[in-house]
């Protein structure tokens, strides 16, 4: 990225950036899906609705980090970044999608909860 001009960068890190939201929202449906509850948010989170959510999260981001650091060849890591021994992806982009989307969810539910009170 040292090389790429301002906007290519600017360009990748909001196509990486959808492609989070996407896995978000796909993991979030996932699990609607799954406990038949669309506003499954807004219950008490039990561990299995919590295992699936991330669960989901995780392989899609190891599928698409093995991709694209491999096959896809989209980017490469830095020496800096500790790195999955045999799978050869970062730690840190799986480390973002257990905590990100966690506290994200923690937020919505606190959020669509606030807004309910507010409207009665």
């Amino acid at each position: 990225m040292a090389e790429a001009s301002h906007w290519d960068v600017v360009w990748l890190c909001t196509r990486a950036t959808v492609g989070d939201v996407n896995i978000a929202l796909g993991a979030y449906a996932l699990v609607a899906l799954f406990v038949k509850d669309w506003f499954w948010i807004t219950q008490p989170w039990r561990l299995p609705t919590l295992s699936v959510y991330l669960s989901v999260g995780l392989i899609m981001t190891i599928i698409f980090e093995y991709w694209a650091t491999g096959a896809g060849q989209r980017w490469n890591y830095s020496n800096l970044m500790p790195e999955i021994p045999f799978l050869g992806i970062g730690t840190l982009p799986l480390a973002q999608w257990v905590v990100v989307p966690m506290v994200l969810i923690y937020v919505v539910k606190w959020m669509f909860l606030g807004w309910q009170v507010s409207k009665q």
